[in-house]
């Protein structure tokens, strides 16, 4: 049953015209949740589709150097601020792509988002850089232990670093 769901979703929710996976089967819109497919291992992160719907994300989502959920209206209408653990994830994205120095630079500029005791918002407003939404919020700090964790284990390994468990 997985893997049937698994193939489902690498033929229909990726848009070969768009060079993007879409927020929906068959659909046309951006969607930095599609950021999580190699984290969860539906595809191995030097994946030509994962690599290319990070590189169109960065394009499509990204204002001032934070990146949206999505463009698309919505019941509350259109987004007009940046989800952080989105920019988290792109931090992580951008490791696991191979963009090892990138990510680096991501993630240190989102940690100037906290607030002065290194708490972090839902959501922040690219114009202004205003925490907004539910704080602190767990996710986004989840969000950014993931993206830390990935980006220390791959500086580790890039210097010949390596653990081993005995």
């Amino acid at each position: 049953m997985a893997a049937a769901e698994r193939e489902e979703v690498l033929r229909r929710g990726y848009s070969v015209e768009r060079g993007f996976f879409t927020q929906t089967l068959d659909g046309r819109w951006p969607d930095a949740s599609n950021l999580l497919l190699p984290m969860i291992g539906l595809l191995e992160p030097r994946d030509p589709r994962v690599v290319s719907t990070v590189r169109a994300y960065e394009s499509m989502l990204v204002e001032h150097g934070l990146m949206l959920r999505y463009r698309n209206p919505d019941d509350f209408g259109s987004t007009t601020s940046a989800l952080t653990i989105c920019s988290f994830w792109w931090a992580e994205a951008l490791a696991l792509v191979g963009r090892l120095d990138e990510a680096v630079r991501l993630f240190d500029s989102l940690l100037a988002h906290a607030n002065p005791v290194g708490l972090f918002s839902e959501d922040v407003d690219p114009e202004t850089g205003a925490l907004l939404g539910n704080f602190p919020q767990a996710y986004t700090h989840v969000g950014l232990i993931n993206a830390a964790m990935t980006i220390g284990e791959l500086l580790e390994a890039r210097s010949g670093r390596v653990r081993v468990w005995v």
